[in-house]
C-alpha cells in the first residue's frame, strides 16, 4: 500500500518567469467537502477531530483577523489569523520564504554577472540553461537548515525540532478534490514524480495516520536529558567539568526575525512603499469587516 509521501517531492515544472502560484486546491478544501461524511462514517479520537477542524477554519473569519499597517506610508494589509497547528500545510512558511529569497538572489547574481560556470557546468551559464536550473530550484519543496558553524548544541536542537515537525502533504501537491488526486515521488522508479488518485475516504484515513494521539510526542528526551532531572544532571555535569552552568532557554523568534537572521531578507517590509514595516494595528478586524472580507472571498494565505 502506498501512503502519502513525505515532504521533499519535486513538483511538476512550471514556467520560471512567474512565482509559484497559490495552489488550486488545499487540504482544507478536501476536509470541507468530504470531512463531514467521513466523521459520520468513522468514529474518530478527539485529537483527529481537533486537527481536522483547525485545518478547515485556518485563515478564515472563524479565527478572527488582524490588520498590519505600514509605519511609513500607512498602507494596511488585512488578514485572517492562522490556526498554527503543526499538521496544517498553510502554517508551514519558513521553507517557502527561504526558497523564494534564495531564488531571487540567485537570479540577481546571474543577471549581474557574478556567477561562473566552469567545465561541465558551462551549459548552465546560457539563458536557457540557467532558466532550467532556476526552475528546478523553485519547484522543489525545501527543507531549511541554516546556521553558523560550531554555534553550539542549542542551534542543533532547534534545527531538529523544526525538521521533525513537517506536514504530511503540501497543498501544492493536491491536484483535485472530488476523488483526491495528488503528486508523489515513486522511489522505486528512480524518484519520478507521478500522480495518484484515491477516494476521499481513503485519503483522509491516510492523512489522519500522521496525527499522534494526545499524550504522545515525536521527540522524547531520556537519560540525563529527561525532563524530570535534566537541570539537576546538567548542573552536576558542569560542576564535574569545571564549567559554569547557565540555565538559558532559547529565545523564541518570530518568522520575520528568523528570516532576517538566516537570509538578511526583511519580509515585514511594506509591499507598497518598500521602506516602512508592517506592524500590528491596535484593533483587530471588526466582526462586520470579517464578514465583508468573506463575501469578497478574501484569502489571506
Amino acid at each position: 500500500m502506498v501512503h502519502l509521501a513525505a515532504a521533499g517531492e519535486v513538483c511538476p515544472q512550471t514556467p520560471v518567469t512567474t512565482p509559484q502560484r497559490k495552489p488550486a486546491w488545499e487540504l482544507a478544501d478536501i476536509f470541507r467537502l468530504h470531512g463531514e461524511e467521513y466523521r459520520q462514517n468513522h468514529p474518530l479520537p478527539r485529537q483527529h477531530l481537533k486537527v481536522m477542524n483547525l485545518i478547515e477554519i485556518c485563515r478564515t473569519a472563524a479565527l478572527g483577523g488582524h490588520i498590519e499597517r505600514c509605519d511609513s506610508c500607512g498602507y494596511e494589509l488585512q488578514a485572517y489569523n492562522s490556526c498554527r497547528n503543526r499538521h496544517c500545510p498553510k502554517c508551514q512558511t519558513l521553507a517557502k520564504e527561504f526558497r523564494n529569497c534564495y531564488s531571487r538572489r540567485l537570479k540577481g547574481a546571474y543577471e549581474n554577472g557574478k556567477l561562473i560556470f566552469p567545465g561541465k557546468t558551462a551549459s548552465l551559464g546560457t539563458a536557457k540553461g540557467f532558466s532550467q536550473l532556476l526552475g528546478q530550484v523553485e519547484n522543489k519543496n525545501w527543507i531549511v537548515y541554516a546556521k553558523r558553524p560550531f554555534a553550539g548544541p542549542e542551534q542543533v536542537l532547534e534545527y531538529l525540532g523544526r525538521y521533525t515537525h513537517r506536514v504530511a502533504i503540501s497543498n501544492h501537491r493536491i491536484k483535485s478534490i472530488e476523488d483526491v488526486t495528488f503528486s508523489y515521488k515513486d522511489r522505486a522508479d528512480n524518484g519520478r514524480t507521478k500522480l495518484m488518485t484515491l477516494e476521499a475516504d481513503e485519503f483522509i484515513r491516510r492523512f489522519l495516520l500522521h496525527i499522534l494521539p494526545e499524550g504522545y510526542m515525536k521527540i522524547r528526551h531520556f537519560g540525563f536529558l529527561a525532563n524530570t532531572c535534566k537541570k539537576r544532571n546538567l548542573e552536576c555535569i558542569h560542576e564535574q567539568l569545571g564549567v559554569p552552568f547557565e540555565d538559558s532557554e532559547l529565545q523564541k523568534e518570530t518568522v520575520q526575525e528568523m528570516m532576517l537572521k538566516l537570509t538578511g531578507e526583511d519580509i515585514s517590509l511594506c509591499p507598497r512603499c518598500g521602506k516602512g514595516h508592517l506592524i500590528g494595528a491596535p484593533n483587530h478586524l471588526a466582526h462586520s469587516s470579517l464578514h465583508l472580507l468573506a463575501r469578497k472571498r478574501f484569502d489571506s494565505s
